[in-house]
């Protein structure tokens, strides 16, 4: 696995915990440290009042990083191998802490209360999902570990993003001893401008599902040495990709969900963002985000 670090991002709250227990409980079993990292947001106002001054001095920051040690203590049992208190935007502190430890995971809650909520339910969220630093895991509470053996769903669309994703769920679920579900859910678009006869079968009802298996198959033949030895099985779901997606893991409850992040484009990315959001908010099991670049075993 890239890196020896996890960052863990915490706002410190108890709903926030299960993140802290998930990160320690991975970080134990693959022989990684944990940066335990808070991150105190700042407006425009505050800051040109100097309301966050007071952290420059190393007394109080010192114990700040208690604070932050001693939250995880009682959220793990045990204490983080490094704490960082930073003042800044969230998102761009996270990502800067990734690259500082070369991180092979960050790490944090659903929900909770202050800055990473509002990360999680806005514009930074996106930000992060669609171009994470590194693979990003969202944790919900039901899922605060990664059982073994586990059951891991990876969500496909046939793109290099998912190619990557599936790399990276075949990975992890060699490690976790775990059953490996490579999940397609999609439904031909509705083109009425254009007779069927004249459309690529992908883009026809009646066809969408056969080309869907095709396209299944190529990219489990392209994955083929990841996946040998694997327990696995794909599923290919008429539906719409959020709706399908959501209906899937709420059924099957799996530990973990891997998904690739979102497109390219402008266009891409505002529709592919939206269904990847959806499913972060929405989903029952832990999700991974993995980026594009990633490397990640």
């Amino acid at each position: 696995m890239k890196g020896s670090s996890i960052v863990l991002a915490t706002d410190l709250s108890d709903n926030a915990k299960c993140a802290a227990e998930w990160t320690h409980s991975f970080a134990e079993k693959h022989g990684l440290n944990v940066v335990a990292t808070h991150v105190v947001t700042i407006s425009v106002s505050h800051w040109a009042k100097g309301a966050y001054d007071v952290l420059e001095d190393a007394t109080l920051m010192e114990k700040a990083r208690k604070h932050v040690s001693d939250w995880y203590e009682e959220a793990t049992g045990a204490q983080p191998d490094e704490v960082k208190v930073l003042v800044g935007h969230a998102a761009v502190q996270l990502s800067d802490t990734v690259d500082e430890y070369d991180a092979s995971m960050l790490v944090t809650s659903a929900s909770g209360k202050g800055s990473l909520k509002k990360i999680f339910l806005g514009s930074v969220a996106q930000s992060l999902a669609n171009d994470p630093p590194c693979p990003l895991v969202v944790v919900k509470p039901q899922h605060s570990k990664l059982e073994d053996p586990s059951t891991i769903v990876v969500g496909v669309d046939f793109s290099e993003n998912s190619a990557k994703a599936l790399s990276f769920a075949a990975r992890l679920a060699k490690t976790a001893n775990g059953q490996l579900k490579v999940v397609h859910a999609d439904t031909a678009p509705s083109i009425a401008v254009v007779d069927e006869e004249d459309l690529p079968k992908e883009y026809v009802q009646d066809g969408h599902y056969e080309w869907a298996k095709e396209e299944m198959e190529a990219m489990l033949a392209d994955h083929q040495d990841e996946l040998e030895g694997l327990d696995s099985e794909t599923v290919v779901i008429q539906d719409y990709p959020t709706r399908g997606m959501l209906d899937y893991v709420t059924k099957e409850d799996p530990d973990l969900i891997v998904v690739g992040r979102s497109g390219h484009s402008p266009f891409v990315s505002s529709v592919m963002g939206s269904v990847l959001l959806k499913v972060l908010q929405s989903a029952p099991a832990t999700t991974i985000v993995v980026p594009t670049d990633s490397d990640e075993g």
